[in-house]
């Protein structure tokens, strides 16, 4: 494939990604002590197109940089594509949320909680300045003050023995339910908004970024992200990262050596 070829495919691939974006829906992140916690969470929310993550850095002196070095990890990859701030203290971040208009809802156990279940549906309502999604510590979930002054709690019912679920499980769950139940979430950006993300996103995808920015209609749209052309064409699996690919054929290659070198041993007597 030709290098404007390539980064045509890169720039649809994008377009198709922005299209989905959701406004609707901003996830806030609450003092994670777990680097790789962090990670998985802000992986599976940029995966289902949620934009926006406020993250609560935790306040031990100690535990934040532990977290800030999982977070350079995160904006190397997928945190390039997304709109990360970070916030000092819990009530600074409440009181951005409140700025917007945003309602908060909490995830919770307590009894003051909802289940995000099918009879429940009727009583959850997508306010037009939109919702966060409180996501807390893996020790004692979201903080008391978060939760005094959330909308709403809500939490995701479990019918098996474990009492408890990763974070970025529990994310993925949350928020596809609640996108599922309100699929106008999907592609709710304004034009503006996209605007202001091609001038960030493609400038990274190829060397002529304005004219593609200019003129964002004539790029085009992939039918399905992570199926694209440029995947099926080599045959790669596009649900299998190049470390496991790898690691399968080295697999298959020792493999194959030991039954090359088990046919030319000669038998034993």
């Amino acid at each position: 494939m030709s290098t404007e070829g390539a980064a045509s495919l890169r720039l649809q691939r994008a377009e198709t990604v922005l299209q989905q974006r959701t406004h609707g829906l901003l996830l806030v992140l609450e003092q994670c002590v777990d680097s790789h916690n962090h990670q998985a969470v802000v992986r599976t929310a940029e995966a289902l197109g949620i934009q926006t993550i406020y993250v609560i850095d935790p306040n031990n002196e100690q535990i934040k940089n532990r977290h800030k070095v999982g977070s350079k990890k995160v904006s190397k990859n997928c945190g390039t594509w997304l709109s990360v701030t970070h916030f000092g203290t819990i009530a600074d971040c409440i009181a951005a949320l409140r700025r917007d208009g945003r309602h908060i809802w909490a995830t919770d156990l307590s009894k003051e909680a909802v289940a995000l279940t099918a009879e429940n549906k009727a009583t959850l309502m997508i306010p037009p300045e939109g919702v966060a999604i409180v996501i807390g510590r893996e020790t004692d979930g979201v903080s008391q003050e978060m939760l005094h002054e959330a909308d709403r709690r809500i939490y995701f019912p479990t019918v098996g023995f474990s009492e408890s679920l990763n974070l970025s499980v529990a994310t993925a769950l949350v928020c596809q339910r609640l996108i599922d139940w309100f699929p106008a979430l999907r592609g709710d950006l304004t034009d503006e908004a996209k605007d202001a993300l091609r001038k960030e996103w493609f400038p990274q995808l190829t060397s002529s970024p304005d004219a593609w920015i200019a003129a964002p209609s004539t790029i085009g749209v992939l039918p399905d992200v992570r199926r694209d052309p440029s995947r099926t064409e080599t045959g790669q699996n596009p649900w299998v990262s190049k470390k496991i690919r790898r690691r399968e054929l080295d697999l298959e290659q020792v493999q194959s050596r030991q039954k090359s070198s088990k046919a030319s041993s000669p038998p034993q007597q």
